[in-house]
């Protein structure tokens, strides 16, 4: 009997590790599947707890600008609602003017 090695890739670090050495993480919105390696699941499990916002209530929204997709919104989750990417990130207190 074989064990078929399937090579995936992080989500995060963008490195190719075996599907064995990865979860499939759950807040994907496409139908493809996304994975993460552990090292990336240890170092960013202790900052961030199921994607929510480090010190942030249940209630409390932050200011949110996706790089990638240019989309700002307002989010307790650290995930882009428009094109489902947690990479590009970062806390907004920019205007639409600015983004122009």
């Amino acid at each position: 009997m074989r064990v078929l090695r399937i090579k995936v890739e992080c989500n995060r670090c963008k490195n190719v590790v075996d599907k064995l050495d990865a979860r499939e993480l759950s807040t994907s919105l496409t139908r493809t599947p996304r994975y993460e390696c552990y090292t990336c699941f240890r170092k960013f499990s202790h900052s961030t707890q199921g994607n929510e916002l480090v010190g942030a209530s249940q209630a409390e929204k932050q200011q949110l600008y996706c790089g990638k997709c240019r989309y700002k919104f307002n989010s307790v989750k650290l995930v882009c609602p428009y094109c489902g990417e947690s990479d590009n990130l970062m806390k907004s207190n920019m205007s639409i003017q600015d983004i122009i």
